[in-house]
């Protein structure tokens, strides 16, 4: 059921939809896509993985907070699978 998706953490999420921060946010740890606001006409979103911290995301040394303000993500989604290599044998 939908409720019991909800408590074990499986959203029905479709993988290539961005999820509002506003909305939910991952998992504490989980790696993400995120999409960065520069609030700006000039600058288009900036978008690219970072770790999750439970309370910011993590890219390298740089943090960035959740929100609608400047340079703050406001959607993730969770990171596609990895390529799988073709056995061309």
């Amino acid at each position: 059921s939908l409720e019991q998706n909800a408590l074990s953490g499986n959203y029905p999420v479709t993988p290539d939809s961005w999820i509002s921060c506003s909305e939910r946010m991952p998992k504490k740890n989980q790696n993400v896509l995120i999409s960065v606001n520069f609030d700006s006409d000039l600058v288009e979103p900036l978008i690219c993985s970072a770790r999750y911290t439970g309370s910011t995301f993590r890219r390298g040394e740089a943090t960035i907070k959740p929100g609608n303000g400047v340079e703050q993500v406001t959607h993730w989604m969770p990171l596609p699978e990895p390529p799988q290599e073709v056995n061309r044998g």
